[in-house]
């Protein structure tokens, strides 16, 4: 395609884009107010200012408990080394504005987009960037990435759309200053997240293998740096992390959530396609009708098989962080990469079908390929999953109804000091780490700095030395026993995240209740 054209086509699908989200999620942002899930990391770095000093971000980066168990014993519970630099820089630069978050996270995903779109428009044409499109933003997977701010999948996206936009710079017109600077860009993309090493290692053993079926030099080389970048990476993971072992399951587990959820994915049905059509590609390359050589025909089908073995394997490697597979893997952030990797795959099968196909094999892949699109539509009864919306208007109800409530507090407890009355304000939830009752103390703390915020150290727990410790960090103070009797007589102002309501004859209760109708993935 032509540079000019496709400028505009570029431009006009970021115009769109940009207008879709504003649409569906302007009034999102517009009234955004932190979440008690996630967004305690943002805020617990600024005290109880909007804004922090470099000095204040490197010392609260230099006490994440990763690094600081990694300094102290020689290992962590965690692997994601590049994931807390890049969370303290935008820290750093959007502070406390939550709304202003939001913006810069869909501008990043407006941009990275974008980005893809415009290589698989230059590449394939218009048939495959729009079935890219199509499948990208209409995974599901998005219904726990776009009202979110927490999820690690909003830095990988930004690290890897760069690293594929590298490499696909490499194999297309052979920059070697690209596959350079792809190599430091895997490095950082591998050590964002514990799963991204393993995918470095699988997605660049598929092209190591596609571009030896292909005859495609340059193809060999970029699955070449996935899989040494990927394989340094996992070794050092392996190394310092100490529970690098326990995701390690039975396949019965995983293999039985990957049957139960498999049909509730409105999209799963159009992985079909590709295989299908390259089925039909095998039958006319014999007629003559394609001119494609039988090593790279067999590149493309490996391709397409292998979204289905991704869909299975991001369901073993997320099995113990969805219930033991009762939460649907591919419906929460875990599913990202089967988004991209759909889409992608889509897009290069139809792609290299219309432009190795006499004219009739052109016509039926780009149809194929619009038929694709317009069925991602119709599934969806428009671009997005119907499950982004529901996530994103519940999402909007529980943040809402949380800063109400804090809000609420403070306005009980000014009023009571005006009538020169002391009452006690606790924090409470179903157990002690519980993520939105500590979040929750931090909430109240930054609300009112001259306040005290006790919380029950007698609340169930796992480890209650660890999140008594926890909650105190975060600026809770433990319920002492003196104060505990004197409730009656100075009063309380008790709140209470959980899924059921709180009930106390000595205080006046808060609720938060509408986790309560969070949607299920």
């Amino acid at each position: 395609m032509q540079k000019q054209p496709r400028r505009t086509l570029v431009l006009l699908f970021a115009t769109v884009l940009a207008g879709l989200f504003i649409l569906q999620f302007g009034t999102f942002i517009d009234r955004a107010t932190p979440a008690l899930i996630d967004d305690h990391d943002i805020l617990y770095p600024l005290g109880d200012q909007p804004t922090a000093t470099l000095h204040e971000i490197w010392t609260d980066l230099k006490n994440t408990d990763e690094y600081q168990e990694l300094a102290n014993s020689g290992s962590a519970t965690r692997f994601r080394p590049a994931f807390y630099p890049l969370k303290s820089i935008k820290t750093y630069l959007l502070g406390s504005n939550i709304r202003l978050w939001y913006i810069a996270n869909f501008l990043l995903y407006l941009g990275t987009t974008t980005l893809l779109f415009s290589l698989v428009l230059r590449t394939f044409g218009i048939p495959s960037a729009l079935v890219f499109a199509a499948l990208y933003l209409g995974h599901k997977s998005w219904a726990d990435i776009f009202p979110r701010l927490g999820p690690v999948e909003i830095e990988c996206i930004l690290v890897g759309t760069f690293l594929i936009w590298l490499l696909w710079r490499w194999i297309e017109t052979g920059r070697a200053s690209a596959l350079w600077l792809a190599i430091p860009t895997a490095l950082l993309f591998g050590a964002t997240k514990e799963a991204d090493s393993p995918m470095l290692i699988a997605i660049g053993g598929l092209l190591l293998v596609s571009g030896f079926l292909s005859g495609t030099k340059r193809m060999v080389s970029a699955g070449a740096v996935l899989v040494v970048t990927g394989a340094i990476v996992f070794a050092i993971m392996l190394r310092i992390t100490a529970t690098a072992g326990t995701g390690l399951v039975a396949p019965w587990g995983p293999l039985w959530s990957y049957r139960h959820h498999h049909n509730r994915d409105a999209l799963a049905w159009l992985v079909l396609v590709p295989i299908l059509v390259l089925a039909a590609a095998a039958i006319a390359r014999r007629s003559g009708w394609l001119k494609m050589s039988r090593g790279e025909l067999a590149a493309l089908v490996l391709a397409a098989l292998s979204v289905e073995v991704l869909r299975l394997t991001l369901y073993y490697i997320s099995f113990s962080m969805t219930y033991g597979g009762q939460n649907d893997a591919i419906g929460m952030r875990y599913g990202y990469p089967l988004a991209l990797m759909q889409g992608i795959v889509a897009a290069v099968v139809f792609g290299r079908l219309a432009k190795d196909g006499d004219r009739r094999v052109a016509l039926l892949s780009g149809a194929t390929a619009i038929g694709c699109f317009v069925a991602v539509l119709f599934a969806n009864h428009g671009l997005f999953s119907p499950n982004t919306f529901a996530t994103r208007d519940w999402w909007l109800r529980f943040n809402t109804d949380a800063d109400n409530t804090v809000s609420e507090a403070t306005r009980l407890l000014y009023e009571a000091r005006k009538e020169n009355r002391n009452p006690v304000l606790i924090a409470t939830g179903p157990a002690l780490e519980w993520e939105p009752k500590l979040s929750l103390i931090l909430f109240l703390r930054r609300k009112m700095p001259d306040m005290v915020v006790y919380f029950d150290p007698n609340e169930q727990s796992s480890n209650a030395l660890h999140y008594s410790k926890l909650s105190i960090k975060l600026g809770g103070t433990p319920l002492p026993p003196e104060t505990r009797a004197s409730l009656v007589e100075r009063g309380c102002i008790l709140v209470h995240v959980d899924e059921r309501e709180a009930a106390d004859p000595n205080c006046k209760v808060l609720n938060i209740t509408t986790i309560n109708g969070r949607p299920v993935p």
